[in-house]
């Protein structure tokens, strides 16, 4: 059997659900250690919501992918970015944010934790054009990847978050 990216895949039947066994995606953690990762969402350009509210949810960027809208995590969020793969957004932004109750205005409620899978030359992107800000979230960590995010308002920040952590990779602001 073949998956989305022609690579073999194998299916293994547990009771009465079926669960596709995805080749492993390497990539550098927060201490600086390469892991794999067997369970994952491979992206296609087309997605708009990443992530299942109160779950961790991981996505992996393989190819050139092109958003030109807002991306909205529902839940905490892990990206790799694989070696000279490239996903950029323009004409939106990467929103972690809900509605407040009591007033209305966004809150920052989730997380996007960014890999990248070497650190060369080759390391996969992450580049964010914002309409007003690039990435709006609870916390971002970055551990690895090219990431690059730009205000697209001279009265907004790049980032807007609680939390940044920059654990590795290279970061354009």
């Amino acid at each position: 059997i073949s998956d989305c990216d022609g690579g073999l895949t194998e299916w293994s039947e547990i009771g009465t659900f079926a669960t596709l066994s995805l080749p492993p995606v390497s990539y550098i953690d927060e201490n600086g250690q390469q892991q794999l990762r067997t369970k994952y969402v491979t992206l296609n350009g087309t997605e708009t919501t990443l992530g299942t509210t109160g779950q961790e949810t991981w996505y992996v960027a393989d190819s050139t992918l092109d958003y030109s809208k807002t991306i909205t995590l529902n839940g905490d969020v892990h990206l790799i970015l694989k070696d000279n793969a490239t996903m950029t957004v323009s004409g939106g932004y990467i929103n972690g944010c809900v509605p407040d109750p009591n007033h209305g205005a966004p809150e920052p409620a989730y997380d996007l934790n960014i890999y990248g899978q070497s650190t060369g030359n080759d390391r996969g992107s992450l580049i964010v054009n914002g309409s007003w800000q690039a990435i709006y979230c609870n916390g971002i960590t970055i551990n690895g990847g090219k990431v690059t995010a730009t205000s697209g308002h001279f009265m907004a920040v790049a980032i807007d978050a609680n939390n940044v952590t920059i654990n590795g990779g290279q970061v354009k602001i």
